[in-house]
């Protein structure tokens, strides 16, 4: 079941610098209560403006597993794990659902800048750079059991570009072998076995 995030606390408004536009921030979620509660919370902020559509948008605050759109992402999440398989699928934040709205403004802002963004309740160890597309790819065909060879001809890429992406997901899911790495990506939710 969807946990609704607790926004009942006080908010911190922050001015505007004079002469600077506010950022616009697009809202993805599938719940109209939660909307309207995201919308409620954003709108207290004076340099934050609530927009309909993505490409509109600075950075994109969402609440479900879809990372999607033209602009950065910042999810809200239930938990790390949520975390880290948000930011494992291409977001450029995760904070909790439960941060503070101060947290969440800030987070949108450093988002809107290109830098990446977690909570501080992730833990040591988990993807916290996103797998390209290609990597993704890549994944779940070695979930599936494939050698490099056979990833190789099904993507029509060379080994070497395979062996390369192989060692960017290592890295990234910070483990060292091919079974670690579809172990990890299973239970962050990248890959389904």
């Amino acid at each position: 079941m969807y946990s609704q995030p607790d926004f009942g606390c006080s908010v911190l408004t922050s001015g505007v610098l004079a002469g600077a536009a506010p950022l616009r921030v697009a809202i993805a979620t599938w719940e109209t209560t939660t909307h309207a509660q995201l919308v409620s919370l954003l709108s207290s902020f004076d340099d934050l403006l609530v927009v309909g559509d993505d490409d509109d948008a600075d950075v994109t605050l969402s609440t479900g597993s879809t990372i999607r759109g033209t602009a950065p992402v910042l999810a809200l999440a239930g938990d790390d794990a949520e975390a880290a398989r948000a930011m494992a699928m291409g977001a450029h934040g995760a904070v909790l659902r439960s941060a503070s709205p101060s947290r969440i403004h800030a987070a949108l802002h450093a988002v809107a800048e290109g830098l990446y963004v977690t909570e501080s309740a992730t833990r040591e160890g988990e993807s916290l750079i996103p797998l390209t597309a290609r990597e993704q790819e890549v994944m779940q065909l070695l979930a599936s059991g494939m050698t490099n060879k056979e990833i190789a001809q099904r993507l029509g890429i060379t080994e070497n570009t395979v062996k390369f992406h192989v060692n960017g997901i290592l890295g990234k899911l910070g483990v060292e072998t091919r079974t670690e790495a579809v172990v990890h990506a299973a239970r962050l939710g990248i890959v389904t076995l």
